[in-house]
């Protein structure tokens, strides 16, 4: 089991560690690496209690992913090395801040490169990585070898800090075919930025930047800045820039507009998780109507509210470019929702907007939807987690049935809805176009069925005269003469006299029944307005149900309830059988 070689070669760095003051790397970075340390899980221990080391090619064969924060020493027997772990943090940035700009030194780099060993290839982006590491005496990380073989490093939730980002960005310098970064939740700050600024103000292969939910605050964005900055040498080609959690705030929003009016090319911007306001949203609306590119804008989870959304509402009425907004958990109230319909009344080229979490009410949800029938490009709404209730809810439904309406999917997460919105849904998807709706659950009579197969009911407590038009031909064309009893009966036509009336005329007496060709004559009599689509409805019906030309009307007379004679029959010859 013990490899002997690799175990006398150990024991040999050990020995030379011991007379330095700072651990380091042995081996020629040309060749497979050789540790002075490994990890406590490829250490066994035999039962002569000597350490057994498993095999001195780390990278090839143990393929172990190494994590700054974890540096265990090789143990033999009580022996340990110690080592300075606060030497990274010696480091300095060598860079200026000003409020104008940033200026970077950059002999840090040329010295580093130089110093670098002349027995390897200073072409090959691995192998200056690895020198790179021990140089800064941190450990290598495989996924950033892995990386640097392809066109994509994803270092998520890695435990990156500065130092760590410095040698990777020492063999980004040379792997120039780089197109995406991510280095969300990680330690990076300020100093950090710097280093990836530097190297990559040159590169024109990076289409992602993600550095979220990392403390880069002020300095990080705006050393990130001057990635953006166009001019007659020099253009951004980033499409993707994530500062989510960056912990930036509202006087950040100078900075933010020279990235959007910067990046020609920007795409896709995320800033959720912030403390954004009034001035970044002015700082926005000045350069969002001039983005030709800019295509989702992420502003979840910010401090946004009223009346702070008027700048971006505004120039959202000419931008030709943005399809997702996403506003979520922002407080905007309903004073927001009125600015933000206003602009969907006139906007042709948002897809997907999201409001959940906004403090909405019924007022707003309202006038949201008077304005959303006016809509015509929208296909995604998210509307969740505001105190609207089962009427906003509603409401919100019928302005999608609007014909020309292009809602696909609606989703009212933690609002109640009724058996009506239930009713409405399924016309919508029966006679107008497929729809999707996340509710929050059903509130309304206890115990109703629902019909497997795809339609609806009509409701005895549906209000007729807040529908719309499209909403009550639909309606009609289900059941006509229930639909006309509704009316009468809600708009207090005396419509069963109006047809005794002409039946009195046709027959000399009542027969509860009506010529097809007196039905609309009656119905006019009662004073009830029907539309010519209605006419048309109602025609084709009464001649689908007429018999030998006459239809009944005893549908519009309240039933008398019905006497079961076999049941008082059965309930006469029980009380008998009980007296005897």
């Amino acid at each position: 089991m013990l490899c002997n070689e690799g175990h006398r070669q150990a024991l040999k760095a050990r020995k030379e560690r011991d007379k330095t003051q700072y651990r380091e790397y042995t081996g020629d970075l040309g060749h497979p690496l050789l540790y002075a340390f490994v990890p406590d899980h490829t250490l066994l221990s035999d039962d002569d209690s000597h350490t057994q080391l498993l095999n001195c090619n780390l990278f090839d064969a143990l393929d172990y992913k190494f994590q700054l924060s974890s540096l265990p020493d090789l143990k033999h027997e009580s022996y340990q090395i110690d080592g300075d772990l606060n030497f990274a943090k010696k480091e300095k940035l060598k860079y200026k801040l000003n409020l104008d700009e940033i200026q970077l030194n950059d002999s840090d780099y040329d010295s580093e490169l130089n110093d670098i060993d002349r027995f390897i290839n200073k072409q090959d982006p691995i192998q200056v990585y690895r020198q790179a590491c021990k140089r800064y005496q941190i450990h290598p990380y495989h996924s950033v070898i892995e990386g640097l073989s392809r066109d994509m490093i994803d270092l998520s939730e890695m435990s990156i800090n500065d130092l760590d980002l410095k040698a990777i960005c020492l063999a980004l310098r040379i792997h120039t075919q780089m197109k995406y970064i991510r280095l969300s939740a990680n330690n990076i700050t300020a100093q950090g930025c710097a280093y990836l600024q530097e190297t990559l103000k040159d590169n024109y292969k990076i289409e992602e930047l993600d550095i979220s939910k990392n403390p880069i605050r002020t300095e990080g964005i705006e050393i990130l800045s001057l990635l953006f900055i166009n001019d007659e040498t020099k253009i951004s080609i980033i499409k993707i820039l994530n500062l989510s959690s960056c912990e930036l705030i509202d006087l950040d929003g100078p900075i933010i507009r020279k990235i959007i009016q910067g990046g020609d090319m920007l795409q896709e911007l995320y800033l959720s998780g912030n403390q954004l306001g009034a001035i970044t949203c002015k700082n926005i609306g000045l350069v969002l109507k001039d983005a030709p590119e800019l295509r989702i804008l992420d502003l979840s989870w910010n401090m946004i509210r009223d009346y702070d959304i008027r700048p971006i509402c505004n120039s959202l009425k000419n931008n030709q470019s943005l399809e997702r907004l996403d506003l979520t958990m922002n407080g905007l109230g309903n004073q927001g929702a009125i600015l933000i319909a206003k602009m969907l009344s006139s906007n042709e080229t948002l897809i997907e907007l999201d409001m959940s979490n906004n403090r909405i009410e019924k007022d707003g949800a309202d006038i949201f939807a008077s304005k959303l029938e006016m809509n015509r490009r929208l296909k995604k709404l998210w509307f969740g987690n505001n105190n609207f209730g089962t009427l906003g809810s509603l409401v919100l439904l019928k302005a999608i049935d609007h014909i020309k309406s292009q809602v696909e999917y609606l989703n009212i997460e933690n609002v109640l809805v009724n058996d009506d919105f239930l009713d409405l849904y399924t016309q919508i998807n029966q006679y107008l176009r497929s729809l999707e709706v996340v509710h929050g659950g059903i509130r309304g009579r206890l115990g109703r069925i629902h019909s497997l197969v795809p339609g609806f009911t009509i409701m005895d407590d549906i209000d007729l005269r807040f529908l719309d038009t499209k909403s009550l031909h639909a309606m009609f064309q289900r059941d006509p003469f229930k639909i006309l009893g509704r009316m009468a009966k809600e708009g207090r036509y005396d419509f069963l006299k109006a047809l005794k009336k002409w039946d009195l005329e046709e027959h000399g007496h009542l027969t509860y029944s009506i010529y097809i060709i007196d039905f609309p004559s009656a119905i006019k009599d009662a004073g009830i307005n029907l539309d010519k689509t209605l006419h048309f409805i109602l025609w084709n019906y009464l001649k689908k149900i007429a018999k030998r030309g006459s239809v009944s009307y005893l549908q519009f007379i309240t039933p008398l309830p019905k006497l079961n004679l076999k049941a008082s029959i059965q309930k006469k010859q029980k009380s008998v059988n009980i007296k005897k």
